[in-house]
């Protein structure tokens, strides 16, 4: 039977063996969630970008270099936005959300009312032509009022709406 070892950076030990054993006795047994650099926050490890040029990281816009209100925030790879993102109004109040699917150019987007309240829900696509990029809301959205109750639906193709039902 052949021994597999699997190191960890995250426990300090060689998985499957126990802490005693001598593969071990040269590690030390430290707490990694406090003092190793993968899982601490990242420090000044905003707005960053590769040799290249292109956005990475994670990144925080503001309206103005004074004031301190973000404009939006979120993650960036190889120059594109992923995962989530988040845009604020000049108040500093939650305005949007766009949560990227993965492997598609396409966005659950999230419109809010000023009390905090979902305002609309729905997909927008981003399409991108040479030098264009093209974003634009598709699909059914759903519309609710500032207590939150549903409103209905309105349809949208390529950025253009379609009906809107009550």
């Amino acid at each position: 039977m052949k021994n597999i070892f699997l190191a960890s950076i995250f426990s300090g030990v060689v998985l499957g063996l126990k802490a005693n054993h001598p593969i071990n006795q040269g590690i030390a047994l430290v707490n990694y969630t406090t003092t190793n650099k993968l899982s601490q926050p990242k420090k000044n490890k905003i707005n960053r970008t590769d040799r290249k040029g292109r956005k990475k990281g994670y990144w925080v816009f503001y309206y103005g270099e004074s004031d301190g209100i973000k404009s939006c925030e979120g993650n960036y790879r190889r120059g594109w936005q992923i995962n989530k993102w988040v845009y604020y109004n000049q108040t500093g109040s939650l305005e949007k959300t766009e949560k990227k699917l993965f492997l598609r150019r396409k966005y659950k987007t999230k419109l809010y009312h000023s009390n905090g309240l979902i305002k609309k829900e729905g997909y927008a696509r981003l399409l991108v032509d040479h030098d264009y990029l093209f974003y634009y809301w598709t699909g059914n959205w759903k519309c609710y009022d500032e207590t939150g109750k549903y409103t209905g639906t309105e349809k949208y193709i390529k950025g253009e709406i379609m009906n809107e039902d009550e």
